[in-house]
């Protein structure tokens, strides 16, 4: 059985505002354990690996600065790792306000299970919603830095479930679990912005996958290209950046 206790774990990712205190008068007033970490250099895996780190749970859930988590969450994820069946995954995210951009959204509304092995497309589990146990982070190590949000390549979270699927981990996706996402974008402008940056992350997932060997990665990535709001192009060009930055180490 999985402890239903909880610690919180913030990290202020190199901040030059009042993030820092913020966070520590939050530890000061909480009634929970409440841990503040620095992480000084620029980079969402970093961040994720300084929690990591510095978390002591069975259980570790992951969401980002701009999410809402719906009351309820942590005691429904706990109620569904209990069962034994999943090791990884993640639950919705909709829109915390409706008249932000339509977009950073990740929505579904059945239950599924990832089997291990399988081809995951990029969006299946989104960092604002997602759950890995102890075991899985034991088994496939830190966040890959040259990922996520602060570096060209904003595809950590995706990465890191693909990884505990090749692993040979279960996943799920579970519809209860709901994270309300305030992006604050709402012009055409910040809109495109959004969609480009999602194209540099799926060009780094699926560059990184076929250079590890998971040739059919292709197959998929070409399939997936034909579908609306794609830029091909960038994701292309995304690819060979990242195989270039991968080649000089």
């Amino acid at each position: 059985m999985l402890a239903t206790a909880a610690e919180l774990v913030l990290i202020d990712n190199g901040s030059t505002d009042e993030t820092r205190q913020t966070m520590e008068r939050h530890a000061d007033r909480a009634r929970y354990p409440v841990l503040v970490r620095q992480e000084p250099a620029a980079g969402l895996s970093r961040a994720r690996n300084v929690g990591l780190d510095a978390a002591s749970g069975d259980l570790l859930l992951f969401t980002d600065d701009d999410c809402y988590m719906d009351p309820g969450y942590i005691r429904q994820a706990v109620e569904i790792f209990e069962s034994g069946k999943y090791d990884f995954g993640g639950g919705q995210i909709i829109l915390h306000d409706e008249r932000d951009a339509f977009i950073g959204h990740n929505r579904f509304e059945r239950r599924r299970t990832l089997e291990p092995f399988r081809f995951m497309p990029a969006g299946t589990i989104q960092g604002s919603s997602m759950i890995f146990r102890r075991r899985v982070v034991e088994t496939i190590g830190f966040f890959d830095c040259m990922l996520g949000a602060g570096t060209p390549f904003p595809c950590e979270d995706i990465d890191y479930a693909a990884r505990a699927s090749f692993a040979g981990f279960t996943g799920g996706q579970f519809p209860e679990l709901v994270v309300r996402h305030d992006h604050g974008r709402r012009t055409p402008r910040e809109f495109a912005a959004i969609l480009t940056n999602y194209d540099h992350g799926r060009g780094a997932y699926y560059a990184k996958n076929i250079l590890e060997g998971r040739v059919f990665f292709l197959f998929h990535w070409l399939r997936q290209s034909l579908g609306p709001e794609r830029g091909i192009a960038t994701e292309l060009a995304s690819a060979w950046r990242y195989l270039k930055m991968r080649i000089r180490g």
